[in-house]
């Protein structure tokens, strides 16, 4: 016997129930899909497709995206993570934004009210920042966490802006590569041995700075954030020199007072006997340890360091 309509009814799932099914999904192919069924659906699934957003290497990736926030404004609302990834042929060695770039990178920052972390990798190229007065990234009061690989800084003043005045409340900071060189015509030779370099500035510039993760660091960007007041610092040495560098600008730091934990790590080759390096590390591991009695840092840890 055939049931009866109202036996054929089925009750509408509730809206909370729906969006925690969408947001279990993944694949970006299918919340998309979830996106154009219907209203109801936009949201949760718009926040799966948007909450992280990597664009590259596709240069176009950055025109999409801005059209998309253009036509839709809500999606930037989506984003809390957001990633510049560019890459170039291997005979290319510096990615430049063009004024275009720059204009609608700006106008998606500005738009991520609700942006947590950032991100920008060269990859096997460099990424050449423009200078502060060309182009300044909108103020992010809400990103917490930065990663920055193979970027160069054209000037003092760009790598503040970049930093500090941009992103007032960092706190955690992985950075390797990143070097205050001319843009222009910039191609990347191995660091110069430091020479009469002074100590970190004592002002606290980066205030809210709690972790820092450095690798193969020029003078000014280590000195920037060694004025912070970071518990936790990880470094890693890729040439013999940046030992010299790490000890000048970090035993008399802010960071050097505030740190509870600093891991060093080093992938040098192991130098011939005899070398200047190997009193390098002796003279570090003995300021390693008076930094560990004197300012009472709890853990000082090498790993796979040849000295």
């Amino acid at each position: 016997m055939p049931l009866a309509m109202e036996e054929l009814y089925v009750p509408a799932l509730p809206q909370e129930i729906i969006d925690m099914i969408i947001g279990s999904v993944c694949q970006k192919d299918a919340l998309r899909s979830c996106c154009l069924t219907c209203r109801a659906w936009l949201h949760a699934s718009g926040a799966g497709l948007y909450d992280s957003v990597t664009l590259g290497p596709d240069r176009a990736d950055v025109r999409r995206l801005f059209e998309a926030i253009q036509s839709s404004p809500i999606l930037a609302n989506y984003v809390h993570e957001f990633v510049l990834a560019f890459d170039e042929d291997e005979d290319k060695e510096l990615v430049e934004f063009t004024s275009e770039e720059l204009e609608m990178l700006g106008f998606i920052l500005a738009k991520s009210a609700r942006l947590r972390r950032l991100g920008f990798y060269g990859s096997i190229v460099t990424i050449a920042w423009p200078d502060a007065a060309t182009f300044q990234l909108p103020r992010m009061e809400l990103v917490h966490e930065l990663e920055v690989v193979d970027v160069c800084f054209p000037s003092t003043e760009s790598l503040l802006f970049f930093f500090v005045s941009s992103l007032p409340n960092v706190r955690s900071i992985i950075a390797e590569a990143v070097r205050l060189i001319p843009a222009t015509g910039c191609i990347w030779p191995a660091p110069t041995p430091p020479t009469g370099v002074r100590g970190a500035s004592s002002l606290p510039i980066m205030q809210s700075l709690q972790c820092l993760d450095l690798g193969c660091f020029d003078t000014e960007p280590y000195r920037l954030f060694f004025s912070s007041d970071a518990r936790k610092v990880e470094v890693l040495f890729s040439y013999k020199w940046d030992i010299s560098l790490f000890c000048t600008l970090f035993r008399d730091s802010n960071t050097a007072a505030s740190v509870h934990h600093l891991s060093l790590a080093s992938h040098i080759s192991a130098p011939v006997p005899g070398e200047p390096f190997y009193s390098t590390g002796l003279v570090l591991s003995l300021n390693l340890c008076l930094l560990q009695e004197r300012r009472k840092c709890s853990q000082v840890s090498w790993i796979n360091a040849r000295i």
